[in-house]
């Protein structure tokens, strides 16, 4: 194998602020890592979970920072999809302040983009992790949620115990079709904790007529 790596055979816990991982080029290996809790802008921690190899980590907790665009949580899990054995999922995702830019956990200049994070996308590749059990998600920032991809995830994650999201600007989810899937999907469910703000999409803006289209 021509590419280095980086041995923590015994590392059962790690937790770190993560910077500079966007220049990562070294395979780390954690065969016995159960539990994992990083925070950081988002370039740096996909550097870390792409050259991240442990397959055993079962409770993930993802402080992220962004600039607000859509992709960049997206590409966040779908960085590393080995998570097998996941059963507890913390996901935190906020924009960036402004004064952070200056910092170099931030990824470039603060971008005042309204871009959605659709939150389905960025869970989809632990959908195969049926065996989760604690899910906690909040996104600070504009988030869509359609009622077919609340549907997904609970069909997903039948043996759901907690479920706790909180988002501060949602589109599409209605409430009662939500309550309805975790009631037919999720019979283990102890707890539930539900608080998202519902924002109706913008109006399209109209064009105002130009002189000459208007006929006297």
């Amino acid at each position: 194998l021509n590419a280095p790596f980086i041995w923590f055979t015994r590392l059962e816990t790690f937790s770190g602020r993560v910077k500079g991982f966007e220049l990562c080029r070294d395979t780390i290996l954690a065969p016995s890592l159960y539990t994992l809790h990083i925070s950081g802008a988002c370039a740096a921690l996909i550097g870390l979970l792409e050259h991240l190899d442990a397959s055993r980590v079962r409770k993930l907790m993802l402080d992220v920072r962004t600039r607000g665009g859509a992709d960049g949580p997206t590409a966040l899990v779908q960085a590393r999809t080995h998570f097998s054995h996941l059963v507890n999922l913390t996901l935190h995702i906020q924009r960036a302040h402004r004064q952070e830019s200056h910092d170099h956990d931030v990824e470039g200049p603060d971008d005042v983009s309204s871009a959605l994070v659709d939150l389905v996308d960025v869970v989809r590749p632990l959908f195969p992790s049926r065996q989760m059990q604690r899910l906690h998600i909040t996104v600070l920032q504009n988030t869509t949620l359609s009622n077919d991809g609340f549907l997904a995830m609970m069909q997903s994650w039948p043996d759901l115990e907690y479920l706790c999201i909180f988002i501060t600007h949602v589109r599409q989810l209605t409430t009662t079709p939500a309550f309805l899937h975790l009631a037919q999907h999720c019979r283990k469910l102890t707890r539930v904790c539900l608080s998202m703000t519902v924002t109706a999409p913008p109006p399209a803006v109209s064009t105002p007529p130009t002189p000459e289209s208007v006929v006297s």
